[in-house]
């Protein structure tokens, strides 16, 4: 092998090392407008009209090679309490939380949370 391709494959190696780095998160640090986000498994109580702004973890297209694994599910609610301010979003609706790895039987692992970031019509 000539050095051009042993260069490129080292290129590529470490761009496939980073992304794997980039999609363990340890705990997020709350904002202080995450304190405001309410977080429901359902859709909101009562008749109040809201629109979309974005679902966290499913819409991009990073979401099919990699996404954030928290160690339980306050801290994914955390951190999507803090993209959800960080959109100026109001509540995260249908908030969930799955073993990263779903064939095995243990309690313990990593998690992977999503969930819908909305916003009142007011």
């Amino acid at each position: 092998m000539n050095r051009r391709h042993i260069t490129g494959f080292t290129v590529w190696l470490l761009c496939v090392c980073a992304a794997g780095c980039a999609s363990v998160t340890g705990p997020a640090e709350r904002s202080p407008q995450a304190d405001k986000i309410s977080v429901y498994e359902t859709s909101p109580p009562g008749p109040r009209q809201y629109r979309l702004v974005k679902r966290i973890w499913v819409e991009s297209w990073k979401s099919a090679f990699t996404v954030p694994k928290y160690g339980s599910a306050a801290e994914g609610a955390t951190d999507l309490q803090n993209q959800a301010a960080a959109l100026a979003g109001d509540a995260i609706m249908y908030f969930g939380c799955y073993r990263f790895d779903a064939d095995t039987q243990r309690e313990s692992g990593p998690l992977i949370c999503n969930g819908n970031v909305i916003k009142y019509v007011q």
